[in-house]
């Protein structure tokens, strides 16, 4: 059984919550010659415990991979608004939630 300052520890740690777009914004290419893959727009939600610089996005439409930093994600003050951001966004845009789940 855990003792009582393990789990007041882990109740106080820090969580950030984000949202990130899945988008391609340049036309570079690859070292290997192939072009980058376009982003599908889809607005990811995102909680993590690690600093936003050391994480990296995975969407969950199209399965790309992105490096997340601070001047690609919005920061939300709770997990709660952030889903409901992503949804909006997420709306406006088209997704539904049928095709989240493909």
């Amino acid at each position: 059984m855990l003792n009582t300052n393990t789990q007041n520890n882990e109740q106080e740690v820090e969580r950030y919550h984000l949202t990130w777009v899945c988008e391609g914004g340049d036309e570079r290419m690859r070292p290997r010659g192939k072009p980058l893959r376009k982003g599908c727009g889809y607005t990811n939600p995102r909680t993590t415990k690690k600093p936003v610089d050391d994480i990296t996005g995975l969407c969950r439409i199209c399965s790309r991979k992105r490096n997340l930093n601070g001047g690609i994600v919005r920061f939300h003050p709770t997990k709660k608004q952030m889903l409901l951001y992503a949804e909006r966004a997420n709306w406006e845009l088209g997704w539904t939630s049928t095709e989240e789940s493909e």
